[in-house]
């Protein structure tokens, strides 16, 4: 029979402020017999007749295939139909010990007319790249390698099969205006959803969910107030706000005269960071901590967590060090029903320490490999926070479509993970009503009232603190959070909460531009708006056009966190457990958790 064939599928997706982080494997596809479907129609396919052909948008739901048994009439044997099982496609390196990483240093980081960028040499940049090769080759129990870049003049090109970084595009990526997106880092992805493609010009057999192109640009929208930079001195976990700055950086001067002093920056070391994330095939995470996440762009010198690490090893697992670690595997249900996009957690029982988090599948199901032997706390939450916004992540069907009315959820028995062995565990969560229950910290993005509404939270960066340092007047806020519903602490020990009290926190800007407007299509079909929501001060104005605003509140509480001098680094969870009967919103004896929301600095 001919095989049908198909063209590889182009992705682009937005490294903004939000928790982008890469402990997930990226899924690329929800397949059935070899199609896509939408994942709106799983349980029509879950609940379809066995025994019967079925048709779902002109997708064979069930097939007339040997089963292994079979029952004669009159001579003639007849098949007995077997139900055809829905299947995700998950990203990765077809060769993942020879991982080819190319540089144009053709249009560097320079500055140019009016721009307040200033210069990065090739080396600078080349060497910036370099070192997040090296964090990510040096996760030990991972079957990978990435080589050393090559300096290459080749255009950004998604079908050429060359693994690109490029930077000062003038033109931005298809689809993208380039005023509305400000200074991030941009990757297009080619990947095989069949395994007979067209790539190249040519006819290729790959197996599904291949990474066949991945091009990263710098500054695609070439925003003359955002900038890249270089910085030296050790990489660790929590990273070195005090890190100096090698190459690049602003041009205070013109700055000053250009951008009215609002000037956004990255690191060049921990962008490349998450663009290699990309590269190997890996995907966003709600572990706010994680290295390659949102903090990755806020700070220096960050280190991979454990969380990035084990991430790495689940999609290139080094067989050689299974024996010495164990596999953590299950399901989620809400009323015996299987969750889809759970968000599941595994916590040092002993340090508090976030270890590895994963989503769950369209049957429910997780699996998690490569955890250290220890004892383990593991839970089960909604996705939420800017995670969950549509426009925010056009190639993944978690955001859209993960099941989010439930709150967060404890299995019942400590978790002992064992080398060499694996542990299951069932998490059941409890239905909560209205939208789940939830906390945020009031950090960098901000957002109206009618935002909050429709997409559950906002962009979290973790709070940072070193040991022996307590950082005060902290604000949270979410449904009927005050200090008389709940209680608010911090996993493991040596960090207490102090001086809880109730406070409304704004949670809009008070200032926009007087000449800005609002996007024409805030939801359009491609997933991206048309430019920036003028109250997000991602539009550039100067203070004569800066008009005050109300600002939104919403109830909260103010909080400080102390850690002691010998509280031990790494990733912890801010959990919020309500204890009291509220008559409007039942959330009686729930919790919630914002998953590494604290990192205790090396």
């Amino acid at each position: 029979m001919k095989k049908a064939i198909v063209s590889a599928v182009t992705i682009i997706s937005l490294m903004l402020q939000m928790p982008y982080g890469m402990a997930f494997t990226r899924i690329t596809d929800l397949v059935i017999n070899g199609g896509s479907f939408d994942p709106a129609n799983l349980d029509t396919i879950r609940n379809g007749k066995k025994g019967k052909n079925r048709t779902l948008k002109n997708q064979e739901v069930f097939t007339e295939e040997s089963s292994g048994t079979s029952s004669t009439s009159g001579g003639t044997t007849q098949k007995k139909p077997k139900v055809a099982k829905p299947q995700t496609v998950k990203a990765f390196q077809a060769k993942p010990k020879e991982i080819q990483f190319e540089i144009d240093n053709s249009t560097l980081l320079v500055k140019s007319t009016g721009d307040v960028q200033l210069p990065i040499t090739s080396s600078a940049f080349y060497n910036a790249v370099q070192e997040s090769i090296d964090l990510w080759n040096g996760v030990e129990f991972a079957d990978m390698k990435i080589l050393s870049p090559k300096f290459t003049t080749s255009m950004m090109n998604p079908n050429d099969g060359l693994n690109l970084i490029s930077a000062k595009t003038d033109i931005p990526p298809e689809g993208f205006s380039g005023g509305a997106l400000g200074s991030r880092v941009f990757t297009v992805t080619s990947i095989a959803k069949t395994n007979s493609v067209v790539f190249n010009g040519e006819t290729i057999m790959v197996k599904p969910g291949t990474l066949l192109d991945v091009d990263t640009i710098f500054d695609p929208s070439n925003n003359p107030c955002s900038v890249f930079f270089t910085t030296t001195g050790d990489i660790k976990i929590g990273g070195d706000p005090q890190a100096p700055i090698g190459e690049g950086g602003v041009d205070n001067i013109l700055a000053e005269k250009t951008c009215d002093n609002k000037v956004s920056g990255n690191d060049v070391t921990n962008s490349a960071t998450i663009a290699l994330g990309r590269l190997l095939g890996l995907d966003t995470s709600a572990l706010v901590s994680s290295a390659t996440a949102e903090v990755g762009l806020n700070m220096l010198r960050y280190a991979l967590t454990p969380d990035d690490e084990i991430g790495l090893a689940n999609i290139y697992p080094k067989v050689s060090k299974l024996k010495e670690r164990g596999k953590f595997s299950g399901k989620v249900t809400l009323n015996k029903s299987p969750v889809l996009g759970a968000h599941v957690v595994l916590e040092n029982k002993d340090t508090g320490e976030v270890t590895a988090g994963t989503i769950t599948d369209i049957n429910g199901s997780f699996e998690i490999i490569n955890i250290p032997q220890g004892d383990y706390i593991a839970y089960a939450e909604p996705l939420d926070g800017a995670i969950r916004a549509k426009k925010f992540d056009p190639q993944s069907f978690f955001p859209r479509n993960a099941d989010l009315n439930f709150t967060t959820g404890v299995a019942d028995k400590v978790v002992s993970i064992n080398a060499g062995k694996e542990t299951r565990v069932i998490i059941p969560v409890r239905e909560t009503t209205g939208s789940a229950f939830n906390i945020n910290p009031k950090m960098f993005s901000l957002f109206t009232t009618k935002e909050v509404d429709d997409i559950g939270g906002h962009a979290v960066s973790p709070i940072s603190i070193s040991p022996g340092e307590t950082i005060t007047d902290l604000e949270f806020w979410g449904i009927n959070l005050d200090d008389g519903f709940g209680t608010l602490t911090v996993s493991g020990e040596g960090c207490t909460v102090n001086n809880v009290a109730n406070k409304s926190v704004r949670i809009s800007d008070e200032r926009e531009c007087a000449d800005c407007e609002d996007p024409v299509d805030e939801e359009p079909a491609d997933g991206i708006p048309d430019g920036p929501p003028c109250n997000r001060n991602l539009e550039l104005c100067s203070a004569s056009q800066e008009v005050v605003k109300q600002a939104d509140e919403l109830p909260g509480i103010t909080a400080d966190i102390t850690c002691a001098a010998d509280a031990l680094p790494g990733p912890r969870n801010i959990i919020y457990t309500a204890d009291k009967l509220d008559a409007e919103n039942p959330n009686f004896g729930l919790r919630d958790q914002i998953s590494g929301g604290l990192i205790v600095r090396e």
